[in-house]
């Protein structure tokens, strides 16, 4: 069986790389389709036949169709570790660890919590083992919540995944309280994404910071943690990326947690990858809307609703040397993995940020400086020794 689904990637890659070699001009779109009945359970054996797909309003030739079941994945797993989540936060690791144990084995993950701020605890890697440590050991619960902020690291970080099909699992109890990205820009960056943003709400009652300032005028009270969660941004980030949210009361948070993760895992594994050739001029500089509809009136398809057909642009190769030409942000993760504890959002360091030109200094203090300067950025002292990017004062 093993053999059988490693031939069918290598025949839906070889006919991916022969469509592009004959269409170079053309640019191939790529959405990946969940179809589920009445009932929402998946529909397995489905052919090009029972797809409709239509771009802006036009019906489109579908020219390759492939059960994702047969392709791995690259998927991050983004955890709520705020304060408002101590309570939680056990039954939480337990049930995305179960969750680890359901995808695929040769599926690539990496595990990140958030707080006032986002840390990876697990790079890219499918050895459960590895995941599994992380996730129960890693875990420091403290702070407010960057939501955004988390989020649109977590789309840079799973971009540099191995894997064609990308994923990204949000947890969170709150509504964002300090992040820097905006959520009309967190929501952007997932439109031109390709991947699919699944989200769980955990909703929960108020928590009671009992080391926190009290309250004027009341005396022995307390300040209360937020613990709101706001579906209507969780559901907009899964309706732009064809994923899904759902909201889980604190109360009965373990058993439908575990019933949110199988499902989740079972759409990942029963998913369809569909690709066309827009029957239109390519790089034309515009958003264009997609809608996938099936010709079985009793299932129902989720996809990606919309996509960036960007313009072509000369490609200018990089300088000889460690930095130049790369993107800005790569270049500040590579600072961070040399020692430098670099905050930034994703906001202001945008993903067509290049470095222009080689540093000419050696030590990663000032090499920041070096390629943060010609963007109008500068870095700024942060506690606990972090060095904070914001925008240069005019």
């Amino acid at each position: 069986m093993r053999i059988v689904s490693t031939t069918a990637v290598l025949l839906f890659v070889s006919a991916l790389i022969c469509a592009q070699r004959f269409k170079s001009d053309v640019l191939l779109i790529n959405v990946v389709a969940t179809v589920v009945d009445g009932k929402g359970r998946t529909i397995p054996n489905l052919t090009a036949d029972d797809f409709i797909i239509e771009e802006d309003g036009q019906p489109q030739a579908i020219n390759l169709l492939l059960p994702s079941a047969d392709l791995p994945i690259s998927i991050g797993v983004v955890l709520d570790a705020s304060k408002s989540m101590e309570s939680k936060i056990r039954t939480a690791q337990r049930a995305v660890d179960r969750f680890l144990t359901m995808i695929h084995k040769d599926d690539e993950i990496f595990l990140m919590t958030f707080a006032m701020r986002a840390s990876v605890i697990a790079d890219f890697t499918s050895d459960r083992t590895t995941l599994r440590n992380a996730l129960l050991t890693g875990v420091n619960v403290a702070g407010g919540t960057s939501l955004y902020d988390s989020l649109s690291q977590g789309l840079q970080k799973v971009q540099q995944g191995r894997y064609q099909k990308k994923a990204v699992l949000v947890v969170t109890d709150g509504e964002d309280t300090t992040s820097m990205t905006r959520f009309d820009k967190a929501l952007q960056y997932i439109r031109e994404a390709d991947m699919l943003v699944y989200s769980i709400g955990i909703k929960g009652a108020p928590v009671f910071d009992l080391a926190a300032e009290p309250l004027s005028g009341t005396p022995g009270s307390s300040r209360p943690i937020n613990t709101t969660v706001d579906m209507k941004v969780l559901n907009q980030f899964g309706d732009a990326s064809g994923g899904r949210a759902w909201e889980i009361s604190e109360a009965a948070f373990g058993k439908n947690m575990d019933a949110v993760l199988d499902t989740i895992a079972a759409e990942l594994r029963s998913q369809y990858s569909i690709g066309y050739y827009p029957n239109r001029p390519a790089k034309d500089g515009q958003w264009h809307r997609v809608r996938i509809r099936m010709t079985n009136p009793d299932y129902v398809a989720r996809g990606r609703k919309e996509y960036f057909d960007a313009k072509a642009t000369a490609v200018i190769p990089p300088a000889a040397g460690r930095y130049a030409g790369r993107p800005l942000a790569d270049v500040l993760r590579d600072l961070q993995a040399r020692g430098l504890d670099v905050v930034f959002s994703s906001e202001l360091v945008r993903p067509d940020m290049r470095v222009a030109s080689e540093p000419t200094s050696t030590t990663p203090r000032k090499i920041l400086d070096d390629v943060l300067e010609p963007h109008q950025l500068r870095a700024v002292a942060g506690p606990k020794n972090t060095w904070l990017v914001v925008k240069r004062q005019k």
